[in-house]
């Protein structure tokens, strides 16, 4: 009779071990981990995320293939509502449709991560069974173990092991047992954690699940500054926040932050452009007037003088970008009246641009 209640004992410990222990903690680890697989694997296989640039020109590609003007309204109150929304889109649409990495080979990173975890539980329980002395309760083996797996794997403070906690391991043998449990009821909770890959998947449900969300950790990846252009609102797109000079690879049309030439038509130049200009037909010296000038026009060249942190270069070709031609024509009739201002004075031969040939421009 003590033999058996001996047995039940260990045995429930072991269940315990396993069940509080161990499927929390691999639960946790492959949440941690396969969104950090995941997201090496997709800027691995992407341009967009090798920088902040690539990731800007991208979702400019996006507003601009969707032909769709609030949505374009949107971008230009926030861009980065619009941006994580196309981040956490393009990597549910990857996940699902990519040749690399479908639901197939996500079970195949959550069994590696999983193996990993096995391996890393019997390495300290061999380490355990080898340590002098042995462990005298299973509170001093649950200790052990946490400290062998502390670089590794992170357990939860756990008050259903607290019954247990002064139950005696005599000896090596008795400690032998317990782990030989330990081992085999980790493998019923593996079985039950680990994935078939036969199955089909809700992949938003299982990215949504994960510790590390892809989605996050890239936009935090190539997150930037926060600031924007003075005169026009396009983001800085230097990476980080460690630069002392702020720029925009691309800048915006400044109507789109209010400004309307003297006769009340919509402004289309850009802030390169405008840097560049000397004299403006319509405005006589080529200047801006804004808050920050006290409403008082200030000339583009003596721009750096107010806004000391951003590089602002002169185009000297006075063109527009070819994504801004192309929604400007576009755009025109809606812009114009959502602003209150003239229609812009737009070139006939902007309507000839084509979205192939806006897409090659940012591309290259």
């Amino acid at each position: 009779s003590a033999f058996n209640n001996s047995c039940r004992t260990t045995k429930t410990i072991a269940l315990n071990f396993s069940k509080t222990l161990f499927k929390p903690a691999l639960v946790r680890s492959i949440h941690q981990q396969l969104g950090t697989r995941l997201v090496k694997i997709i800027r691995g296989k992407s341009n967009a995320f090798s920088s902040r640039k690539h990731l800007h020109m991208n979702v400019l590609l996006y507003v601009l293939m969707e032909e769709d003007f609030t949505l374009f309204l949107n971008f230009i109150r926030s861009h980065q509502d619009v941006t994580h929304d196309w981040v956490k889109n393009y990597v549910i649409h990857f996940c699902k449709e990519c040749e690399f990495l479908n639901w197939h080979n996500i079970c195949l990173e959550k069994k590696h991560i999983v193996e990993q975890f096995k391996s890393k539980i019997a390495n300290s329980m061999t380490a355990v069974k080898a340590a002098q002395p042995i462990p005298a309760t299973v509170d001093d083996l649950f200790r052990s173990l946490k400290e062998f797996l502390a670089e590794d794997i992170v357990f939860q403070h756990l008050e259903l092991l607290k019954i247990f906690d002064l139950y005696p391991l005599v000896d090596a043998q008795s400690l032998d047992k317990l782990l030989a449990m330990v081992v085999a009821q980790l493998g019923v909770v593996i079985c039950k954690v680990q994935p078939n890959c036969g199955d089909t998947c809700d992949i938003e449900n299982t990215l949504q699940d994960l510790r590390v969300r892809p989605h996050r950790q890239l936009l935090w990846m190539l997150r930037g500054c926060g600031q924007q252009c003075p005169l026009c609102g396009a983001p800085c797109d230097r990476g980080g926040g460690n630069h002392r000079e702020h720029a925009a690879t691309i800048h915006y049309p400044q109507g789109l932050m209010g400004r309307r030439h003297h006769d009340g038509t919509f402004m289309c130049d850009v802030c390169t452009t405008s840097m560049a200009r000397k004299k403006n037909g319509r405005m006589g010296e080529h200047t801006f007037c804004n808050a920050d000038t006290g409403k008082m026009p200030v000339k583009f060249n003596n721009l750096r003088d107010l806004y000391k942190d951003w590089n602002i270069p002169p185009d000297p070709d006075l063109e527009n970008p070819l994504f801004w031609k192309l929604v400007l024509h576009h755009f025109n009739d809606k812009l114009a009246q959502h602003y209150g201002v003239g229609k812009a004075e737009i070139p006939a031969e902007w309507g000839c641009i084509t979205t192939q040939c806006v897409k090659d421009d940012l591309c290259e």
